[in-house]
């Protein structure tokens, strides 16, 4: 079973993403509970989690923290649009409380890893061409909240596409192999 996970667009304490992606909460605050039970059902305590951007919006400083240290694995934080359009002394704010507290290993606009021998470029944002695509390597990104189409080796991971939970490195491969390119 995997131990490497992604998801992105969780929007915590955001409650315009609700009516606006039509998500099946009544509140910001079961929307958090659901979010955090289904991640928990599926990571553990030592799996690596990618978060591709948007992990919090609207939410306090502490409150961002809080979700955060109830959530099961290793964090790393990839920036989304919303992690940089709020008020630029609160986001700072946010992500020096956050990085202080260490609950993100790290936090970077993009990232390239390899995963056993499969090599992933991460972005909050969905690429036309990316690091290594010739050669096989998977693009994942979220932003668009399951409403664009995949593009060759890549697609949407954010918790709109996949029922309000993480999606493990096999998840992908699975939907990687199965889907035409």
């Amino acid at each position: 079973m995997s131990d490497v996970f992604f998801t992105s667009d969780q929007h915590f304490g955001h409650r315009f993403i609700i009516e606006a992606c039509k998500r099946p909460f009544a509140s910001v605050e079961e929307q958090t509970e659901v979010l955090i039970e289904r991640h928990n059902k599926k990571v553990k305590a030592g799996d690596r989690v990618y978060h591709l951007g948007d992990f919090a919006f609207k939410a306090t400083v502490e409150e961002a923290y809080m979700i955060l240290r109830r959530l099961n694995g290793q964090h790393f934080l990839i920036r989304g649009n919303h992690d940089e359009t709020q008020d630029e002394m609160q986001r700072r704010a946010i992500l020096r409380f956050l990085k202080g507290q260490e609950p993100f290993i790290w936090i970077r606009d993009l990232d390239y890893l390899k995963v056993g021998d499969q090599a992933i470029m991460l972005c909050h944002y969905p690429m036309r061409s990316w690091k290594k695509m010739e050669s096989g390597a998977w693009h994942l990104f979220g932003h668009c909240h399951g409403r664009l189409p995949r593009y060759g080796n890549s697609f949407d991971i954010g918790v709109d596409s996949w029922n309000f939970e993480p999606v493990s490195f096999e998840e992908v491969a699975q939907r990687m192999a199965k889907a035409e390119l």
